[in-house]
């Protein structure tokens, strides 16, 4: 905020550094993949199964794993990436890149702009994974994907450049 609001406002994410050291060709665009939760079908839950199935009997663990299948239905629905994931072009400056998410110049200040933000597609490729899917052809030029659950002042950037 400068000026108590009348030189304008900003809400910016700063990341350190010219360029980013994940590069990408501008020819072709590698598959992005985001995990919205751990993935539970592994051995060591396997094995994990049994000694609760051991204790609680087969047909109680058939009525869990079932209403399991239910919960992890809601939280798939819950960690969306449509709802989550955008994807901005990075302004470069000496030293380093920035994010600029809202800009309002004030009554007296300059009309600074947000950044360039880019539409994506998803794809879900099994339970709690998606794909990613960049619409249209990225130029030159350095970006970042935000991750932002809804209603929290938290987020994560995964930055990278397209040469």
């Amino acid at each position: 905020t400068k000026m108590g609001g009348f030189g304008g406002a900003s809400y910016v994410y700063n990341v350190e550094g010219e360029k980013s050291k994940v590069r990408f060709s501008s020819s072709r665009l590698p598959s992005f993949i985001f995990r919205s939760r751990e993935d539970n079908s592994s051995a060591n839950n396997n094995m994990q199964g049994d000694s609760t199935n051991m204790m609680m009997g087969n047909d109680s663990m058939a009525n869990m794993m079932a209403s399991m299948g239910s919960i992890t239905s809601m939280v798939d629905g819950m960690y969306d990436p449509s709802k989550m994931i955008s994807l901005y072009a990075l302004d470069q400056g000496k030293g380093g890149r920035s994010l600029v998410m809202q800009a309002s110049p004030g009554a007296f200040g300059k009309g600074k702009k947000a950044s360039t933000k880019y539409s994506l597609s998803f794809r879900k490729v099994k339970d709690g994974y998606y794909e990613i899917i960049v619409d249209k052809m990225l130029p030159k030029g350095e970006y970042s994907f935000i991750n932002s659950a809804m209603g929290s002042m938290e987020a994560t950037l995964f930055v990278f450049g397209v040469d």
